[in-house]
């Protein structure tokens, strides 16, 4: 029997197959919309979720649905994966389920250094008033 070459793993349909695809094309595709904040950053997938292993002949995807199912099912469809230790690769040890709120709470600081709006006036400055 001929096998259909179009048939990989059979897990497209698996509730965490479009966050797997997603991590992916965050990291490894330049063309993804997102890569610059991810793949950009130099932030990777783990060699478990990526490549599997060879000697029990299981693929990525088998064990990052292995090592998402410890964290127990998602709480709520608010829910999403993220990771701990946002400048952190993608690996069982550094993602949890979390709110956009509390993903909100974990970003890293974009652009210049902040301002200081409540510092006191330079002493030796003669003020003009």
């Amino acid at each position: 029997m001929i096998e259909d070459p179009r048939v990989t793993h059979g897990l497209t349909r698996h509730p965490l197959y479009p966050c797997y695809s997603g991590m992916i094309a965050r990291c490894y595709n330049p063309k993804a919309p997102n890569y610059r904040w991810y793949g950009g950053r130099g932030i990777k997938v783990c060699n478990r979720w990526l490549y599997g292993d060879d000697d029990t002949d299981k693929i990525g995807l088998e064990y990052y649905i292995e090592d998402i199912g410890k964290l127990g099912p998602k709480p709520s469809p608010k829910h999403s994966l993220d990771r701990i230790d946002n400048d952190g690769h993608y690996e069982p040890d550094n993602v949890r389920w979390a709110t956009q709120k509390d993903q909100l709470k974990n970003r890293r600081q974009q652009g210049c250094t902040p301002r200081r709006h409540n510092r006191e006036p330079d002493a030796n400055k003669k003020i003009i008033a």
